[in-house]
């Protein structure tokens, strides 16, 4: 039996499901962006802290959050922000 493969999206493909998350809300669109446009995993996005942003830095710094820390020590790492939307948007979310 064929294991599954993974394929990268197509534009088009990439385009549709940020449009679909950014008609959900902003926290949609956010989440959506920076699994596209990071490539941070999805338990550090649910445990984002507004002190994780370094914007002079233009980085996320994955750190410990209340009971919850990174599985391992790779797990302590600077996410790049590049994409000006997923700025953007993290600006919106913790200037809220």
């Amino acid at each position: 039996m064929p294991g599954w493969k993974r394929e990268p999206l197509e534009d088009y493909e990439v385009d549709e499901l940020i449009e679909q998350a950014a008609s959900m809300s902003d926290e949609h669109e956010l989440i959506v962006r920076m699994l596209l446009h990071t490539r941070i995993q999805a338990d550090d996005i649910a445990h984002i802290q507004s002190d994780w942003v370094k914007w002079r830095r233009g980085g996320v710094w994955v750190q410990p959050a209340g009971d919850w820390t990174p599985k391992s020590d790779a797990g302590y790492r600077v996410i790049p922000l590049r994409d000006p939307d997923v700025k953007r948007l993290l600006n919106q979310r913790f200037s809220e």
